[in-house]
């Protein structure tokens, strides 16, 4: 029920596994949220998890330091769609850099690691899964939990193992591609997350929201029990978060309007903030890949002037010279995605005319994808 993966030797690096999800994303997988590793902890150890339609409990990569081997966590649960997400990162990173591959102990060679076989494993597993845990209950995936009933696991069959897997995926869709910003501090010392009102999980222990509020004034706060009672009925409890709906900008002015009311209150705080230097949810490669991503949507689907999006951003306390590499990197992606060209290619073209690093390029190509 569940299993644990281990490569072991392989002598990939921090670039070699940004090509490695990059050939994932470009294989026609969407995934939902930053499809790479995180920065080391203080153990020195990366993690990444890795969503796509499908996805039941998705795929957990943990990336301890040499001589130590990667690990990847397949739970309970994992739809068909993990395990072939799972055998697919496999096949990339030895074929790029070699190692050796273990399942639960059991040895898995190169031609083991294709998508028959990850459909055959994740058939079994799934069926057990689902008898082992066929009372239900709240199941805990990070940033959020939901309720899985005991009826829908009770009734899986490989006749029926289809629906069951689709009812599950489609359960936790909403949460699992939803933003899920960590916690930061303002220069105030109060906690807060941001929301560009978009899909997005709300960690309960936040003080206060940052809401994106398209063409009104920038950093706008609001204290997060205010904002739950604004949304009402509209707001998911998501176990340790809230889940904040997606707010249709064009139709819902009224909700808008009242979201400004809210963020007068704190209008000295939000100047504060506007003032100090550090944005520090750039800082992590899901915020830098949350800009592009509004970059994208500003410029291709509302119709903004890429002017109008450097001063909306800077205007929100955002380094000028920060926009304008995550602006002309973003187009500079657009462009080449348009021309079909290679992911390889456009991060060295972006890199070279942009000044941008690795892991910047990187983290604006995944808001890119994201974005479109």
């Amino acid at each position: 029920m569940g299993v644990d993966i281990t490569l072991t030797g392989n002598r990939l690096g921090p670039e070699g596994w940004r090509e490695v999800f990059h050939a994932w994303t470009w294989s026609g997988t969407t995934p939902y949220g930053w499809a790479g590793f995180s920065e080391p902890d203080s153990n020195q150890v990366r993690v990444a998890h890795l969503w796509r339609p499908g996805s039941t409990r998705g795929v957990l990569l943990r990336w301890p330091p040499e001589p130590q081997p990667l690990e990847l966590r397949l739970n309970a649960l994992a739809s068909r769609s993990d395990w072939q997400t799972a055998f697919s990162v496999l096949r990339r990173a030895i074929s790029l850099a070699g190692g050796s591959v273990e399942l639960d102990g059991e040895p898995l060679s190169l031609e083991q690691l294709v998508d028959e076989e990850a459909v055959r494993r994740g058939t079994d597993d799934f069926l057990f899964s689902c008898q082992a845990l066929r009372q239900g209950g709240t199941t805990h995936f990070g940033s959020f939990s939901v309720e899985i009933s005991a009826a829908l696991l009770a009734g899986c069959t490989l006749q029926t193992l289809d629906s069951v897997e689709q009812e599950l995926a489609d359960l936790i869709e909403p949460f699992a591609s939803a933003m899920a910003p960590a916690i930061a501090r303002l220069a105030t010392g109060s906690s807060y997350c941001y929301w560009m009102l978009g899909p997005t999980l709300i960690d309960k222990n936040c003080e206060f929201v940052e809401v994106c509020v398209g063409e009104g004034p920038a950093n706008t706060y609001i204290k997060l029990d205010e904002l739950i009672q604004i949304l009402g009925a509209r707001v998911g409890d998501a176990g340790p978060s809230f889940y904040l709906p997606r707010i249709d900008c064009d139709k819902e002015t009224h909700l808008l309007e009242r979201l400004l009311m809210a963020g007068k209150k704190h209008a000295e705080m939000a100047e504060a903030e506007r003032l100090a230097p550090d944005r520090s949810y750039l800082s992590t490669p899901e915020g830098v890949a949350l800009v592009a991503k509004y970059i994208v949507q500003a410029v291709m689907f509302i119709g903004d002037s890429p002017e109008d999006v450097v001063a909306r951003l800077t205007n929100g306390g955002l380094d000028p010279a920060l926009v304008e590499t995550l602006l002309q990197g973003t187009l500079i992606a657009l462009d080449a995605v348009q021309r079909t060209q290679e992911p390889a290619e456009i991060m060295e073209v972006m890199k070279k005319k942009t000044g941008a690093t690795d892991a910047l390029a990187a983290q604006i190509w995944t808001g890119v994808l994201e974005g479109l």
